[in-house]
């Protein structure tokens, strides 16, 4: 009875805690479980620099959809090369993320995925890496692993990394007396454009007592020695002089490797006696307080959010431009273009267009190249730069996970919404391409994502033929991204619980299908879809989530101080800032009571001034009242089942003593 029990209270206990953990947790695209090492802006420098083995570092960010895609196969390569780790290892870090945008800033990052190379040993960090241009196929980046290691090896070699060069004859048979501990020599014999025997040399790196060479079919002295006919093939020579044939033909390096793992004896142990694995580890994190976050159930559909096209702008100006080092020729263009036609046709609230209207005429003045910290301070000067939000939050844009939808969702809707204003405002001295112009040019030089950019080109390449009027830009804009809607259905980006599906649909515009259509291949009524798109872009048909922007009450005031981020000097790459070095940020809020001054890291956080707690979520990641609610309520109730349990344990205790004996 006392084990019944005993086990209740354990099985309710670990019920209430897994049921905590499972509300506090969230996705992201590399987690503790992956073999890649994840990094941020405090871990990167301790842990690249001066280590004995090449890093291979992807630069992504969390809402990119090609990094989502690519994400599997970063996984599965560094999963498949976890014994390659004393020579290379694979690692992340999300862009994405203010706290690491200096870091990428400084290492020159201006698309994602992009992948870096750091050599063994490197001991100045102004290094800052050399970018792998290979196609992101998962054998191209193992051959490329091998080729980085080769190419090292050739100029100096660490002493502990394997000697993936062929075996000659002299060698082979004076290997025994050179390694007095090796107990198996493997002789993978191969063609001299293979990678086979390179790539089961470094999976069987870490072990002490067999060591596994190659050797060319030119090399015909060895070949006839051990009666070798097809290549590949495996044999393995004991310290006693005998040799035995493991696999042969048709085999692949898995097969080889498997097999040389079932040897008797194989020790495990590294062959230097020293731990030189960098194991996974999780990147350091600040808890932040976040704002409110509507819960996904109470949000408006058929509306547009204002939330969101403030957040695509901040995100876009403080994340996406103020990442690059300078802004010179292709750029600048763009982003004078890009802010041109925001200071036009963006339909916000006066303060953003006073603030768009400033950038825009400092923007025209600059001729040649604009740097980061110039980009900061003209941010900084405008007096109604706090009309922008200091922390991005999706809305309609939000998606069921954190790396769902988010910018590239809010970037889309931005356009949408400039394209119908554009058609509402007709100016005949404007190009009725202005806008599409504008968002080309930003989405193929500024947009992180490199290979959204090269598909939105292609796209592109009919806009200047089938654009004559405001109405057509409307139009062409609805077409391409049902376009691309359609081409990404299914794809491994796509929230599961928000569909890429045509738009609009059914129930948001009956009047847009024709009966003869179906829900995946549409028949439209384009006179209706337009009108329906000046109505859903409209102005009428915003939200302002925050009352503040339509001047009223706006609520809690942030006090924004800068992260300890690293600066950019080229005199000093990569030196940690103190506390005292940081210029510190104060945003002046909508009333003006707060000064603010220039952060020359551009890295902020945003933390909470106090009396104003219960506006906020306490979690801060992002979950509405109503789950923490429900958790809470879970947690509860499981813990007064466990405290039931044991005084209904107590009392039966209790009664049990005080019944005489029989």
């Amino acid at each position: 009875m006392r084990f019944k029990m005993a086990a209740g209270v354990y099985v309710f206990f670990v019920s209430s805690v897994v049921c905590l953990l499972f509300c506090l947790s969230f996705a992201e695209l590399y987690s503790e479980e992956d073999a890649v090492v994840r990094l941020d802006a405090i871990s990167l420098n301790r842990t690249i620099y001066n280590v004995p083995n090449v890093f291979l570092v992807e630069f992504y960010s969390s809402w990119c959809g090609h990094c989502v895609n690519f994400a599997p196969t970063w996984k599965a390569l560094a999963r498949d090369t976890q014994d390659w780790a004393e020579v290379i290892q694979l690692a992340a870090i999300d862009c994405a993320d203010s706290k690491n945008l200096p870091t990428c800033r400084q290492y020159d990052i201006k698309g994602y995925p992009t992948i870096k190379v750091f050599q063994p040993f490197t001991q100045n960090t102004s290094d800052i890496g050399n970018p792998l241009k290979v196609g992101r196929a998962s054998d191209k980046l193992v051959h490329a692993m091998v080729d980085v290691i080769e190419q090292r090896s050739v100029l100096n070699k660490p002493q502990h990394w394997p000697n993936l060069q062929p075996a000659h004859s002299s060698e082979v048979s004076e290997f025994f007396q050179t390694w007095k501990n090796v107990e198996y020599l493997a002789l993978l014999f191969e063609a001299n454009d293979s990678y086979v025997g390179k790539q089961v040399i470094l999976d069987m790196a870490k072990h002490d007592n067999i060591m596994v060479r190659r050797v060319l079919k030119n090399e015909e002295m060895l070949m006839k020695k051990l009666a070798v006919e097809v290549v590949p093939s495996l044999y393995v020579l004991y310290r006693n002089g005998s040799a035995i044939q493991l696999a042969r033909g048709g085999e692949t390096r898995f097969d080889f490797r498997l097999a040389l793992k079932k040897l008797p004896h194989l020790d495990r142990s590294q062959r230097h006696g020293e731990q030189l694995l960098l194991q996974p580890s999780a990147p350091t994190l600040e808890k932040t307080t976040a704002p409110r976050t509507p819960s996904m159930d109470n949000v408006n559909r058929s509306a547009v959010h204002m939330t969101d096209l403030l957040s695509a702008l901040a995100y876009s100006f403080k994340q996406e431009i103020a990442g690059r080092q300078e802004l010179e020729g292709q750029t600048l263009q763009a982003v004078q273009d890009f802010v041109k036609v925001l200071a036009k046709y963006f339909p916000g609230p006066p303060g953003v267009s006073a603030f768009l209207h400033n950038i825009n005429r400092r923007l025209n003045q600059r001729k040649t190249k604009m740097t980061y910290q110039e980009w900061a301070q003209l941010l900084d000067e405008q007096e109604d730069a706090s009309a922008l939000p200091q922390e991005v939050r999706w809305v309609g844009c939000r998606g069921s996970q954190p790396h769902g939808r988010g910018y590239s969702c809010s970037l889309w809707l931005l356009f949408h919404t400039l394209t119908v204003q554009q058609a509402a405002e007709p100016d005949p001295t404007q190009n009725s391409q202005s806008v599409l112009l504008a968002m080309r040019a930003y989405i193929t030089t500024m947009f992180g994502c490199q290979e959204c950019g090269k598909n939105f080109q292609k796209e592109a390449v009919t806009m200047e033929t089938e654009v004559a009027t405001p109405d057509d830009a409307v139009l062409w804009l609805w077409r391409t991204h049902n376009r691309v809607n359609k081409r990404l259905h299914g794809d491994l980006s796509e929230d599961p619980q928000f569909p890429k599906v045509q738009f609009p649909p059914p129930w948001l515009c009956p009047s847009c299908h024709l009966a003869q259509g179906t829900q995946t291949e549409p028949v439209w009524d384009e006179g209706q879809v337009l009108q329906f798109l000046k109505r859903h872009y409209g102005s009428a048909n915003f939200i302002y989530d925050n009352p503040s922007l339509q001047g009223q009450d706006p609520g809690p005031h942030f006090h924004i101080q800068p992260t300890m981020v690293r600066r950019s000097d080229p005199r000093q790459p990569h030196k940690q800032t103190s506390q005292q070095e940081l210029a510190g940020v104060h945003v002046k809020d909508l009333r003006g009571r707060l000064q603010r001054r220039h952060d020359p890291n551009f890295g902020i956080k945003v933390e909470k001034l106090p009396g104003n707690e219960n506006r906020a979520n306490p979690s801060g990641w992002g979950f509405s009242n109503l789950d923490i609610s429900m958790c809470v309520m879970l947690y509860v109730l499981s813990s007064g089942l466990v405290v039931g349990l044991y005084v209904m344990f107590i009392v039966k205790r209790r009664r049990r003593r005080r019944t005489p004996p029989v």
